[in-house]
Parts: structure tokens; sequence; C-alpha cells
């Protein structure tokens, strides 16, 4: 009985570790309203996650500059609708609580690296249409897009491994204003590495108590 449920247990912990996740990540621009789309899905979208903020509105006032999100959850066949509110102190804390993080986990950008180095894209598409008004400024503002582009795409295949040729265009419009931009990109990875890469993480995390001594600890020189 008990050899049953060890074997059943050592299957799906196999089936947890070699599960493929496949991760599909949008954004589009149009005029001043931008989409952000998330997908997590798993064994042919049977498990399914999605992330939606289909409007973003930057809002300025007495109090200081704030980003308005309606934001869309779907996770199989439910759904919920809220809003969130992003204001720069909320963005320094974030910032800061990162930094905190860092520096209590030992190589963790090693650690980084490592699982970024198991993440495969499949796909990769960038398209822009934009335009100024005037043909100078436009050339111009074409060209450094496709320079930022290109510097982009070069510094991820450094870390993540391309599988197909990334579809880059900039369109420049030479009679009217426009900023128009369109990304996607899919990526997929086995679900083993990341529990990999946080069990790494748990184990090379200080606690507390010993981050505050040895920072308080004096040296002996």
């Amino acid at each position: 009985m008990y050899g049953w449920l060890l074997l059943g247990g050592l299957l799906l912990f196999m089936l947890i570790v070699l599960t493929p996740l496949r991760i599909e990540l949008a954004y589009r621009r149009v005029s001043d309203n931008d989409y952000v789309n998330i997908q997590v899905s798993a064994w042919f979208r049977l498990v399914r996650f999605s992330y939606e903020l289909p409007v973003m509105k930057l809002l300025t006032g007495r109090a200081g500059s704030a980003v308005f999100a309606d934001v869309k959850r779907e996770m199989g066949q439910k759904q919920k609708d809220s809003q969130k509110k992003i204001t720069y102190p909320d963005v320094k804390t974030m910032l800061k609580k990162y930094k905190q993080f860092q520096r209590r986990v030992l190589d963790l950008r090693e650690t980084m690296k490592w699982m970024m180095r198991k993440i495969r894209c499949e796909q990769i598409e960038w398209h822009t249409r934009l335009g100024f008004g005037e043909a100078a400024s436009t050339g111009a503002l074409t060209g450094l897009v496709w320079g930022i582009k290109s510097a982009l795409v070069t510094s991820i295949s450094h870390y993540i491994t391309l599988r197909t040729v990334p579809r880059l265009s900039v369109q420049p419009v030479w009679n009217g204003e426009v900023i128009q931009t369109q990304f996607r990109c899919i990526l997929r990875f086995r679900l083993g590495y990341a529990m990999v890469a946080g069990v790494r993480i748990l184990l090379k995390t200080r606690r507390r108590g010993r981050e505050r001594k040895w920072q308080t600890t004096p040296s002996r020189a």
C-alpha cells in the first residue's frame, strides 16, 4: 500500500517538474492608451492564468502623478475586474523592497542568470509606427528607435535562447503625428527549473537576525 502511494507521489512530482510553462507577453500602445496582457499556461492551455491591463492612464494633480489601470484577472473560467492606482511613492517602495531582497540573497544575480539560460524564447515581434509631422524629425527618430530595438534584442539574446529570428519593424509616418507600437513575446521553460531556482534562493537567503549580527559585529583587525 505504502509502496503504491510512494510511487504515485514520485510520478506526480516528476509530472510537476517536467511540466512545460508557456508565458505570452503582449503590449500595445495606441494614442495615449496602453494595453498589457500576460498569459501563463501549461499542458496545451488546459491550465491557464491571464493578467490583463487594458487601460492605463497617467493623471497629475496636487498630490503628484499617478497611474490608474483597469485590471482583469482570468484563471480558468473565473474572471475578476478591478482598478489599481500606482503612485511615485509606491514605485519607490517597490524598488526599496527589491534592493533589500537583493542584499539578503547571496549570489542572486547568478541564480537569475542560471534561470534565464533555461528559458527559450519562441517568438519576438515588435512593430512600431511613428510620425512627428516633420520629415527630418521623423527620419531621425526612426533611426534612433531602430537602434534601441536592435540593442535590446541583442542584450536579451545574451541571456535567453532565441528559437526564431526576431521580427522588428519601424514604419515612419511622414504626414501625421502618430505613436503606435505592438510587442509580443512567447517564452517557454520547465517548471522544475523555476523550482530549483526558488530552492537556491531560499538556501542562500540570510535570516534577519544573522544579517543584523553580521552588520553590527566589529572587525577584529
